[in-house]
């Protein structure tokens, strides 16, 4: 198996772990339980093909990096298997108990990634939007660029706050070209970040407006 290969294998594992750390087990039993057991009923059909549509899914995505979005209509066909599962293997065997048990284990090991997803990105980007918020009050509006290397987050900046963000989409562009663009675009604000950024344009010439969480706001016109 090759370094992609095995890439792939390990994402779509951890992919179905995010979405039950029963997700893979159930899969591999119901795999034997309706295609390889001995005795099967009529009724096995309809449970084969929702088994074979969660193993078919996620391989449209064999030459990418598959995420758990990607496969999000698994958690629902899961769901199905694993109810469907635990009635034939323990409800019809008398055995209520262990069947009530098992059924509240899956149920909350479909709870599990979402609540901690939300507790561990609790507050993430806050920033983002105190940034924003800081922009609209101090009536900073219009267009603007950065020497920030993530760009994503200025667009976000940008949105929240109903201003244009400009950016040269390359990274080796030198001091002149930034500052014929800036001309060119009618640019106004320069947004110098502080921390882990190299300054790519002379600030000396430009008025300074404002500081708001690392990054120094300049007018450049």
């Amino acid at each position: 198996m090759d370094i992609k290969s095995s890439a792939y294998m390990y994402n779509c594992y951890f992919c179905f772990q995010e979405i039950s750390f029963f997700a893979l087990a159930l899969l591999a039993i119901s795999i034997y339980f309706y295609f390889f057991r001995k005795s099967k009923s009529n009724t096995d059909s309809k449970v084969e093909l929702l088994i074979l549509t969660i193993c078919i899914l996620p391989l449209g995505y064999l030459m990418m990096h598959i995420e758990t979005r990607y496969i999000w209509a698994n958690i629902i066909l899961l769901m199905l298997l694993s109810a469907r599962f635990l009635n034939d293997y323990f409800k019809d065997k008398n055995q209520i108990f262990i069947y009530r048990i098992a059924y509240f284990l899956f149920g909350i090991s479909f709870l599990i990634f979402p609540v901690y997803s939300i507790l561990n990105l609790q507050n993430k980007n806050k920033d983002l939007f105190e940034i924003a918020a800081y922009l609209n009050k101090n009536n900073i509006h219009g267009k603007f660029t950065s020497n920030l290397e993530d760009a994503g987050r200025m667009w976000v900046v940008a949105y929240l706050s109903k201003n244009q963000f400009y950016t040269i989409e390359k990274n080796d562009y030198t001091e002149d070209e930034l500052k014929n663009e800036i001309n060119f675009y009618g640019v106004e604000y320069y947004f110098l970040g502080m921390e882990k950024n190299n300054i790519d344009i002379d600030i000396n010439s430009m008025e300074f407006v404002g500081q708001t969480h690392d990054i120094k706001i300049y007018k450049t016109n």
